[in-house]
């Protein structure tokens, strides 16, 4: 007997929700970490994600001194962030803090729009105006101390490490990050391309290989592996001028990348004479040299021609 007033869930809709979902979610911990929502992010690693971040991201530890630079780093000086391949968990929650620290730090918001996203209705208010900055305003030293307590303990995590190796890279970042606190506008300063967007981008990216990586999943998806092959494959058809057989010699079900104008028109043609003794309308053939070459792939047009 069916039961009245109960939902039945498609088994298939279910499927693929459970497949979509680990997707959006690294999706909302890229855009924050893009927006510099960088606490945010690493909060939801934590609830969905656990692996990937140590178990326990706050341990008690004694602040150090921070060895500030005694020289500002030179623009050519400027770090990449330690082991962008790595996806040690201890790595990985350095870069974060690293990140954090810098945006903690920053003067003028970088705004960050996701792409299909609508505008947002005004931009953001910079985070530390003008006149504090300029006047000496008491909240500037306070934000000051946040700054250089955020440091103490990124170089006690720093200290920390059970590699000699790993300890002296971070140090030597933090070395050079920590200049942030010399400057009451970095965004105008020498430091600038630490608070570049390409900084967040770097750190993000190594966050979604990590939870890829802890979920034994590819780190590169099956759709860019296949785009990758045909367009390799395509491309040096093309460049070495071979040519396209017949589609009465084709395998049943095999297409031609949707592209070469030329070739798709020649492609029809030639259907039209199979299925009508070799005659056509227009009794015209495309040039050899024009259509019987193989054309390009390109995915955009293919994901086109799908839709």
């Amino acid at each position: 007997m069916a039961t009245e007033g109960r939902a039945v869930r498609d088994p298939l809709a279910e499927t693929l929700d459970k497949l979509l979902r680990p997707a959006e979610l690294r999706k909302q911990i890229r855009i924050h970490i893009l927006s510099g929502r960088v606490d945010e992010a690493i909060e939801l690693l934590h609830i969905h994600f656990p692996t990937v971040l140590p178990q326990d991201s706050n341990p008690h530890q004694h602040e150090t001194e921070i060895p500030l630079p005694s020289d500002p780093p030179s623009s050519s000086e400027s770090f990449t962030f330690t082991s962008s391949t790595s996806v040690d968990p201890t790595h990985l929650l350095l870069n974060l803090r690293i990140l954090g620290f810098s945006e903690a730090a920053r003067t003028v918001p970088l705004s960050y729009h996701p792409p299909g996203e609508p505008l947002p209705a005004s931009p953001a208010s910079p985070a530390i105006s003008e006149t504090k900055k300029d006047t000496g305003d008491p909240e500037l030293s306070e934000q000051q101390l946040i700054l250089l307590h955020k440091a103490q303990k990124l170089y006690s995590e720093a200290n920390c490490l059970p590699k000699p190796a790993d300890r002296a890279t971070y140090l030597k970042e933090l070395a050079q990050v920590s200049a942030l606190l010399a400057y009451p506008n970095p965004e105008n300063s020498i430091m600038a391309p630490f608070l570049a967007q390409d900084r967040r981008e770097a750190v993000a990216d190594q966050v979604e290989r990590a939870i890829l990586h802890c979920r034994g999943e590819s780190l590169v998806s099956h759709l860019e592996i296949l785009a990758r092959y045909n367009t390799v494959i395509w491309g040096n058809l093309h460049d070495h001028n071979i040519r396209v057989p017949p589609p009465t010699k084709w395998p049943p079900g095999v297409q031609l990348p949707p592209s070469a104008l030329s070739l798709r028109s020649w492609v029809g043609t030639k259907i039209q004479e199979s299925s009508a003794g070799d005659k056509t309308p227009s009794g015209k053939k495309p040039s050899e040299k024009e259509s019987e070459r193989a054309p390009t792939f390109s995915l955009t047009e293919f994901l086109n021609a799908k839709a």
